[in-house]
């Protein structure tokens, strides 16, 4: 795996941390989370594909890293599918915040925030 495909984990590792700081409701994990999806999306819908092709024409690869970066590959465009469903959700929460007038701040909640529909009600996605 080439350094490319490592993009992605310091939003997704930053964005994390402040999940877990309780500051999910924030214009910095809103900021990094949108850049961790944007940055897997491009970088493994991209290389990974490229890869995996490259890798079935040159005759001396084995056959267990062809299956691999297959594998690399579908996984990766499965979690893009799902990815696309996520930024469908935040850009519903972005219009419902415009709408109610709640502001997020970089590094503090707002108090307005409990004004939103989603406000810790929403399912804790799984996406790294």
């Amino acid at each position: 795996m080439c350094i490319r495909d490592r993009y992605s984990n310091l939003p997704m590792h930053l964005r994390k941390i402040l999940r877990t700081l309780n500051l999910r409701y924030t214009l910095s994990y809103e900021v990094l989370e949108l850049a961790y999806l944007a940055i897997y999306s491009v970088s493994r819908g991209i290389f990974c594909p490229k890869m995996m092709i490259e890798s079935i024409f040159i005759p001396q690869t084995p056959i267990l890293v062809k299956l691999m970066m297959a594998a690399l590959t579908f996984q990766s465009l499965h979690y893009i599918t799902e990815m696309i469903q996520i930024f469908r959700k935040r850009y519903q929460e972005f219009r419902e915040r415009r709408v109610k007038g709640v502001k997020f701040h970089w590094l503090t909640v707002s108090k307005d925030v409990s004004k939103l529909s989603y406000y810790q009600k929403e399912s804790r996605q799984k996406i790294f």
